[in-house]
């Protein structure tokens, strides 16, 4: 049975998961074990990141920071189904109300100008473009996205029928079977989430073997499936998408083992990486 262990974050933003993922998967290599790395949700901003949009141009493919990382560094071979849903984000213009410009900047959907939907059965990608929220870009923001969404051939969607997409059981199935399709013959994957939620999305929850919640400094593993599961589902229950967030785990759940993490310049391994790696590799030999 292929392990499943997920990844996230304390923090909803740079907490160190991509670059802690590649740290452990190169120290997971060194015990000859075949890991593959699964991002099934990923946001961008493409003002704060704009060497995406000239990867996505060469790529042909809606690409953000932490899937190309995991490419450049061979990491991830197939993009589009290592991280089937990739949402690329715009700033507003100021010349809007300075109350819903600096809002935006704590919603998601109202900054999401480009997207893109990979199915991982058939190896169809969509790309998709938010006029919406595109009119009201800066004007040289908004004429660079134009060029990107054509030349992804994006067709035009709502922010009303992506949010119905992203809490549709269609969305559900389909990253179960893009991690079915990268679980095969590999003995583990490696699941990063998205900002601060324990699993990027529900049903893996279900499939979860261990966990580990990075924040700056810090490495919080836990192996307890069982436990896991049973705090994550009750603080759902009573909390909804709320109750989802590393946050409530962390409070409730005490941590099988908290290691320390050193300041990186590039990401590699370190003794902590190394360490989980071991225990890692045990169970997966078990």
């Amino acid at each position: 049975m292929v392990l499943v262990v997920g990844v996230s974050g304390l923090i909803p933003h740079d907490a160190g998961k991509t670059w802690f993922t590649i740290g452990l998967v190169e120290a997971l290599r060194r015990f000859s074990l075949n890991i593959a790395v699964y991002k099934p949700v990923a946001a961008h901003n493409l003002w704060f990141s704009p060497r995406t949009l000239v990867k996505s141009i060469e790529l042909k493919l809606l690409v953000g920071n932490d899937i190309l990382t995991y490419y450049e560094r061979g990491v991830v071979r197939d993009i589009a189904k290592s991280n089937p849903v990739a949402l690329g984000l715009a700033p507003r213009d100021l010349t809007s109300s300075l109350d819903e410009y600096l809002e935006s900047f704590e919603d998601t959907l109202k900054m999401l100008v480009i997207l893109r939907f990979t199915e991982c059965s058939s190896g169809v990608v969509k790309h998709f473009v938010i006029r919406e929220n595109l009119e009201n870009t800066p004007p040289l923001v908004k004429s660079s996205i134009e060029n990107l969404a054509k030349t992804l051939s994006s067709s035009e969607s709502s922010i009303e029928e992506v949010v119905n997409y992203l809490r549709s059981e269609d969305l559900t199935r389909n990253l179960d079977i893009c991690l079915s399709e990268l679980s095969n013959n590999v003995d583990l994957v490696l699941v990063e989430s998205f900002n601060d939620a324990v699993v990027p999305y529900t049903n893996l929850l279900d499939k979860l073997n261990m966990l580990i919640v990075v924040t700056p400094g810090r490495v919080l593993f836990y192996n307890e499936s069982d436990k896991l599961k049973n705090a994550i589902t009750n603080t759902s229950t009573s909390l909804g998408e709320e109750g989802y967030r590393a946050r409530y785990l962390v409070k409730q759940v005490k941590p099988t083992r908290i290691f320390s993490i050193e300041l990186q310049i590039e990401p590699g391994v370190t003794e902590t990486h190394l360490e989980l790696a071991r225990i890692i590799n045990s169970f997966v030999k078990s």
